[in-house]
C-alpha cells in the first residue's frame, strides 16, 4: 500500500467480503445519507474482470442505493445509484493494472438543484463518461435504509474482489475537487521540502 503503514484488507475474490454493519439499525442511514456525499477507498487488483469492491445498493430490487463496478458497463471503474440500478451511472475507460493501488472518489452534488450529479475521480483526477451525455440523474436519488454496506462484494454476494482493499470513508458532504487530490497525494507522495524557509530573529 502506498507509503501508510496500516494494513489494507485482502479478499480472495470467491468469498471474502465484509459487511458493515452485521445487524443494520440506524448506522445503515449513517452510511446511505439522504442529501449530498462522497465515499473514497483504495483498491488493488490481482485479476481483471467484472468484480465489486464496494456496495450499498438493495438488491435484487436494486430501488435505492450506490455500488462500485469494475468492467461492468465500462472498460475501468465505474459508480452507479438507484432507483433502477442505474438512474445515473458514470465509468472510466481507463483499465486498472493488476498489482496497483488506486484511489477512487465520488461525489453525489445536490448543490446545482435538479436530481443532482455524480463525479468520479480516479487518483485525484475526474475520471468519468456519462451514458446518454450527461451526469445529472433521471429522477431523485433514493438512499438504501434496508440492507448494510458491503465492501469486497455486490450486496447480493455476487462479483467478489479479487485483491485488496483499504481506508474505505463515507462522507455527508462533497468533497471539493482539490480535497479529492490532497486525500490521493497524502498517501501516494510522501511529504518533501519543496522550498527552503527563511530564517528569522524573534
Amino acid at each position: 500500500f502506498p507509503i501508510e503503514t496500516a494494513p489494507a484488507a485482502k479478499f480472495n475474490g470467491s468469498s471474502g467480503l465484509a459487511v458493515v454493519p452485521r445487524l443494520g439499525g440506524p448506522a445503515v442511514q449513517a452510511l446511505n445519507p439522504q442529501g449530498s456525499f462522497s465515499i473514497e477507498f483504495w483498491a488493488e487488483l490481482d485479476a481483471y474482470g467484472f468484480y465489486v469492491p464496494i456496495s450499498s445498493m438493495n438488491r435484487p430490487s436494486r430501488d435505492s442505493g450506490y455500488e462500485f463496478y469494475l468492467f461492468g458497463n465500462f472498460p475501468g471503474f465505474e459508480w452507479h445509484v438507484g432507483p433502477g440500478g442505474y438512474n445515473a451511472f458514470v465509468g472510466s475507460s481507463d483499465v486498472p493494472a493488476t498489482g496497483t493501488w488506486y484511489h477512487i472518489a465520488a461525489v453525489f452534488d445536490l448543490s446545482g438543484g435538479g436530481n443532482g450529479t455524480l463525479r468520479m475521480y480516479i487518483n485525484g483526477v475526474e475520471n468519468d463518461a456519462a451514458p446518454g451525455g450527461g451526469a445529472d440523474l433521471g429522477s431523485p436519488f433514493v438512499a438504501n435504509t434496508i440492507l448494510p454496506l458491503y465492501i469486497g462484494a455486490r450486496s447480493d454476494n455476487g462479483h467478489f474482489w479479487p485483491g485488496s482493499l483499504a481506508d474505505v470513508a463515507l462522507y455527508n458532504y462533497v468533497l471539493t475537487t482539490n480535497q479529492i487530490a490532497n486525500h490521493y497525494s497524502a498517501i501516494n507522495s510522501a511529504a518533501a521540502m519543496t522550498q527552503q524557509p527563511a530564517g528569522v530573529t524573534n
